[in-house]
């Protein structure tokens, strides 16, 4: 079976590369807007391919439509946020050419807008932070806030765009950095909303058509940003208040295809709050394979392909992402470095001395992070 897997500088798409081509009996192609992409050197990356930046969705389409419209390919597997976007608006088009697995545009418009999303929460009963609504710098201004507050990107986003404030003039200066950074207008200002003070939790599932077929969790340890990110040492975890509300969000979609929909628990009162849903592979989607869950074979098996694997499922497994995870988060906040130390004898890590090359390039992204600190950018 031959699969396109997109977006090949992801660690995620890097874990998925390796994992169907341990499992064997998969011709695994990878297309990414770097040449650098780590998943490019893996070992069971059978073939290479440039696309345009998935942010600029029109010439990705575009280009995407291409490559599968030559390509024989029987799967194509998005795995980031915009390339997901991309094939959700185009599923008819493309798969014309290969299968795919996709929810449909109107739900992961939901889902990729905060501002929906929290609509829907107030509907499903799902506790959020407080949000601040406002329709100009202004309002924002003249709005009476209870401090601490997040700043955040109104949409997904591909990556981290958040910022913290504790009063009103350096809320109004990180709303103005982050507009001006990233071209937000009125119909995109950042979400402002309260900080939730506590611990994060995701959860994880696979849906087919409505139904949830299989879930995960998991607690964070460490992230990257330290203030806010995705995870660099994450654990297995279960709760059912925290399935009861993450199912709640995703059965009013009637969710098709994987999500991970993101959580504080505050420790205020002990409740999980929601942060966001991620209506795409997850950066931490290691751990949940690491764990028993083979959300890729899912996938593939739902399109037609062989039955997903059925492993054991181990609970509390601790796992830790090394080079682009771990040590950056060390970097950042040295006081971190003995717990990063001491919980490399009892994780699982995505370490692979079997496919060495990959590593090397996260090697040279180690580098061009400590010369961009040095240089203060």
């Amino acid at each position: 079976m031959r699969i396109l897997l997109l977006d090949g500088a992801n660690a995620n798409t890097l874990a998925i590369t390796r994992w169907l081509g341990r499992r064997g009996g998969f011709d695994v192609h990878v297309a990414a807007a770097n040449r650098f992409a780590p998943a490019f050197r893996s070992r069971y990356c059978k073939a290479r391919h440039l696309l345009p930046r998935s942010s600029d969705r029109a010439s990705y389409a575009a280009a995407l439509l291409e490559l599968v419209g030559k390509g024989g390919y029987d799967v194509l597997f998005p795995v980031g946020s915009h390339s997901f976007a991309v094939c959700a608006d185009h599923h008819a088009a493309l798969s014309r050419h290969c299968a795919l697995l996709t929810p449909a545009p109107e739900n992961f418009r939901i889902a990729e807008s905060k501002a929906a999303t929290y609509a829907l929460a107030a509907a499903a009963g799902v506790p959020f932070p407080h949000t601040y609504a406002y329709a100009s710098r202004a309002e924002l201004a003249a709005l009476p806030i209870s401090y601490p507050v997040v700043i955040k990107a109104a949409f997904e986003m591909g990556r981290n765009v958040v910022a913290y404030a504790s009063d009103r003039a350096s809320m109004l200066a990180a709303w103005d950095r982050m507009c001006a950074e990233n071209g937000f207008g009125p119909d995109a200002f950042p979400i402002v909303q309260q900080y939730i003070d506590g611990e994060g939790f995701g959860f994880f599932a696979f849906y087919a058509d409505g139904e949830c077929r299989t879930t995960f969790m998991h607690r964070r340890i460490r992230e990257y940003p330290v203030t806010g990110g995705a995870s660099t040492c994450a654990e297995g975890w279960h709760d059912d208040e925290l399935e009861r509300s993450g199912r709640a969000l995703l059965d009013r979609l009637r969710w098709n295809g994987v999500a991970m929909v993101e959580f504080k628990r505050s420790r205020s009162d002990g409740r999980f709050h929601l942060m966001e849903i991620n209506p795409k592979f997850w950066g931490s989607l290691e751990l949940s394979m690491a764990s028993g869950v083979d959300f890729p074979g899912l996938v593939i098996e739902r399109l037609g392909g062989p039955p997903a694997l059925e492993l054991p499922r181990k609970p509390d497994v601790r796992f830790q992402w090394i080079l682009n995870g771990e040590l950056f988060h060390g970097l950042e906040r040295p006081r971190d470095l003995p717990a990063i130390g001491r919980d490399l004898f009892r994780s699982r890590k995505d370490l692979r001395l079997t496919d060495p090359l990959p590593h090397a390039v996260q090697v040279l992204l180690v580098f061009r992070y400590l010369w961009r600190r040095i240089q203060g950018k």
